[in-house]
């Protein structure tokens, strides 16, 4: 998990702790029972920033096009179908 996406679920961590809450989605039990939430965290930098970033760091190496790895617009983390605090602290670990 990246860095942008820890600090995400920290903040909401914080929030969901000052506000003392949970969430949870109900599922329909003639559906498969609860749904599971996917959070989808965008990635800051633009496909563009990385590419000159890892050219600078990389010089005179060709950048590996086609390789997911090195960049991806959002991450995503699956986080259940109940969500409170301790479960995102677990998340962040």
């Amino acid at each position: 998990m990246n860095n942008h996406t820890k600090e995400f679920l920290q903040k909401l961590a914080n929030l969901m702790e000052e506000y003392n809450c949970n969430m949870e989605i109900e599922g329909d039990s003639y559906n498969g029972g609860p749904m599971q939430i996917t959070l989808e965290v965008l990635n800051p930098q633009t496909f563009d920033e990385h590419y000159d970033q890892w050219l600078a760091e990389h010089p005179g190496e060709k950048y590996p096009h086609g390789s997911h790895v090195l960049y991806s617009y959002a991450e995503w983390v699956d986080i259940g179908f109940h969500v409170d605090v301790e479960k995102l602290k677990e998340l962040i670990k």
